[in-house]
Parts: structure tokens; sequence; C-alpha cells
């Protein structure tokens, strides 16, 4: 089911993409509907049985299959282990949620022995080994690294410029939101898939509004390429700037290539995919 209603984003996404709109909320829709599918009840009463046990016995030439399906169907030794499944689901999901809490509050703390430094108009925190990124849900605050103090100024006002997309619209409350879904469904392969494109979302929404304040496509490519080619990883919450190969290509592309709008009829025909995904994971 998540995986259907993820790939119904994903056509969304294509075609909000090519029409240079935003997509991290289509990400988030398919979140919240995954959730909501996979909780609606009676999902779980498989109506699929119910119905093989209210139609007459197939006919004879059948039996040796019809025997093989049942046998299929019926309860086995794995449903005895539900509850240790549970218990585990349980368990895992207590634990990401201490790590995830313990992870935020271990940066609030060390955050108080950080400075303040001023770039152009924002007031950040200067860090160790931590950012570029934001810190904080009520009033988050522009953490960058030591080490890029040194880069020139144009570079930290890009970079500052950047969070401060972030902060307005409000991507740490989103991010946040997501992360408590994904600790909640830690086995969900599907859900943690739609995770990762919400994450690459939301950094490309950010860079499109970035170049809609006035940065150049080029000179904007080119800092995320040179933070992401030379700052080092420091083992704590990865930072905008710092992403994985593909999801760092993928921003580059879309600031090199021009976006160009599709035509009616694929965007016809990928709306239609992603409706027909949605009817079938509703059907599911």
């Amino acid at each position: 089911i998540s995986a259907l209603v993820g790939g119904a984003a994903h056509f969304v996404e294509a075609v909000l993409r090519a029409h240079g709109r935003e997509a991290r909320w289509t990400w988030a829709a398919a979140l919240v509907g995954s959730t909501l599918l996979l909780a609606w009840p009676g999902l779980g009463n498989a109506p699929g049985r119910a119905t093989l046990e209210a139609t007459d016995q197939p006919p004879a030439i059948l039996d040796t299959w019809w025997e093989g399906f049942e046998a299929l169907v019926a309860p086995t030794w794995l449903e005895q282990l539900d509850p240790y499944f549970i218990g585990a689901w349980l368990v895992t999901s207590a634990l990401m949620l201490i790590g995830l809490l313990g992870g935020l509050g271990r940066l609030r703390r060390r955050s108080e022995t950080w400075p303040t430094h001023r770039i152009g108009v924002h007031e950040v925190l200067v860090s160790d080994d931590f950012g570029p990124a934001l810190l904080g849900f009520r009033a988050p605050r522009i953490v960058v690294p030591r080490r890029l103090i040194e880069h020139p100024t144009d570079t930290l006002a890009v970079v500052c410029l950047h969070e401060a997309q972030h902060r307005a619209a409000r991507d740490t409350w989103l991010l946040g939101a997501s992360a408590l879904v994904g600790t909640a469904l830690p086995w969900n392969a599907g859900v943690w898939w739609q995770l990762m494109r919400l994450r690459g979302a939301v950094e490309l929404d950010c860079d499109r509004r970035v170049l809609h304040a006035g940065v150049k496509p080029l000179e904007y490519a080119a800092i995320l390429l040179n933070l992401g080619a030379h700052v080092e990883q420091s083992g704590m919450p990865v930072p905008a700037f710092l992403q994985r190969p593909p999801l760092l290509e993928r921003r580059l592309t879309m600031l090199i290539n021009n976006v160009r709008k599709l035509g009616t009829v694929p965007t016809l025909a990928a709306l239609a995919v992603s409706a027909r995904l949605l009817v079938v994971a509703c059907q599911m």
C-alpha cells in the first residue's frame, strides 16, 4: 500500500516539477495517506479469505489446486509469532524515538556554548562540526560550522539565505513530523522511501525559492558542489548542504537545466497513472 501511494506521489511530483511548482506537500500527503490506509478499520480482516469461504466448493478438476491454495491461506506457525513481532515493533519504535529526542537534546545543550556571528542580516550560531542547518522548531536558528566562516562573504550569504528560506517555509516542522511517522512504522520500507523523497523535495523546493530570491543558478550550483565535496561528515544529522550523491545530482541537474513544461498528453497520462495507483492502494 505504501509503495503504491508513493508511486502515485512520484508521478504527481514529476508533473509539479515540470511546471515549476513546489512538491514537498505531495510527499507529506503520501505519508499521511499511507498511514491512514494502514490504520483504516477492517483492512486486517482478510476480506479475500471471507469471500473464498463464502463461495461454493470448486469443481473436482481443480481439487488439487484448491487444496494447495487453502494450505497457503490457512493459519500457519507464523501467526503464532504475531505477539513477538508486535513486541519487537514497539521496542524498535521506542528506541528510535529515544534516539531522536536524545539527539535533539544533545544538540540543544551543545548549542548553548556556541558563539554567535553576524553574516549580513542574519545572526547565526557558529559550531565546531555541525551545519549549515537549522536548529530548533519554535524559533529555529541558523547554524554554520566554524570552517565555513573562512569562505567568501557571497558564499556565506547564499548559505544563510538557503537556511532562512527553510525557516520561512517551516520545513523543520514538516521534517520533524515525518520523522515521527518513520519512528511509528520502522518496518515499512515504503514509508522510509517516502521519507527519503520528502527530504529531497524539501531541498529542491528550497533551491527554487533561493533562485527566485535572485541567486544565479550556476553560482548556486557551484556553491552546492563545493560544500558537498569538501565539508566532512560529522556523524550528526545530515544538514541541507551535505546530501548523498543522488540527491546532490538531482539538485545540480535542476539548477543547470532549464525547466520545461510537460505537454498536455504527458501531464494527463502521469495524473491518470497516479490516480490508478491510488485506487489500487485503496482497494488493497
